[in-house]
């Protein structure tokens, strides 16, 4: 609820706040905090604040968008053989900056290598509450058509991905393989399973929290700002080579 969220920041500013801490804040949603923000000169720290530099934010820290798509695309090229002549199902959120940059990245790279988006196009999950119902149904939908029709799904996040893997496991098929992204532990349960899941591209949230309070304690200390105002991470992928030794923090 961004009306919310904008006069609630609106408001604490008011009352004297001094440093503005967002978590994963669409950059197209928040101009009325972030006005209100340059009026009394307060700065904003940003975590997945967007996928480039923005000058609302003093600091923003979040993934390589493209590194995430990459890792689970080479994930699906090792589990299907190949990603030429392949039909792979790639799931998107649009509304997410982030989902939607590395999803198209997907879109765009499977192309180029040859493979046919199931479908025609991205699907796109309406909510992410039910990201998980609506993935299943996707694949569900998708299968009962095309029983033969589909080698891979590229998810934008885990619990699509759970999803996808459950109607697969449904369908009794055991030749499609599925990626996602955030490494939750059920995600990382069912790659274990060597089943359908492959691998899920770890997004260490804690470690970015650490480096936005690191980042804010020093300008309380000393009132400069971060010198760089865009840092991206590096994911890590974790699949059946590496799961048994992965501690999930989500």
């Amino acid at each position: 609820d961004y009306d919310k969220i904008n006069t609630d920041v609106q408001s604490a500013i008011t009352q004297g706040a001094d440093v503005i801490v967002a978590g994963f804040p669409d950059p197209r949603q928040i101009a009325p905090l972030v006005n209100a923000a340059e009026t009394s000169e307060i700065p904003i720290f940003s975590i997945d604040g967007g996928v480039e530099p923005n000058e609302d934010f003093v600091q923003d820290i979040t993934f390589d968008q493209q590194q995430i798509a990459d890792l689970g695309l080479g994930a699906l090229d090792e589990a299907m053989g190949g990603l030429e002549g392949k039909d792979v199902m790639v799931i998107g959120h649009d509304p997410h900056v982030g989902i939607m940059t590395r999803s198209n990245i997907a879109v765009d790279e499977l192309e180029a290598a040859g493979a046919t988006i199931a479908g025609g196009e991205m699907r796109q999950v309406l909510n992410p509450g039910t990201s998980q119902e609506e993935t299943l149904k996707f694949v569900t939908d998708y299968l009962q058509a095309n029983p033969d029709g589909l080698d891979g799904i590229w998810t934008g996040w885990d619990h699509a991905a759970l999803g996808a893997v459950q109607a697969i496991n449904e369908s009794g098929q055991d030749d499609i393989f599925v990626t996602g992204v955030d490494a939750l532990g059920a995600a990382a349960a069912e790659i274990e399973k060597e089943g359908p899941f492959y691998a899920s591209v770890l997004q260490d949230w804690s470690q970015v929290v650490d480096m936005t309070v690191e980042s804010v304690e020093s300008y309380r200390e000393t009132g400069e700002l971060p010198a760089e105002d865009f840092v991206e991470v590096e994911a890590e992928l974790i699949d059946r080579s590496n799961v048994a030794d992965y501690e999930p923090t989500m």
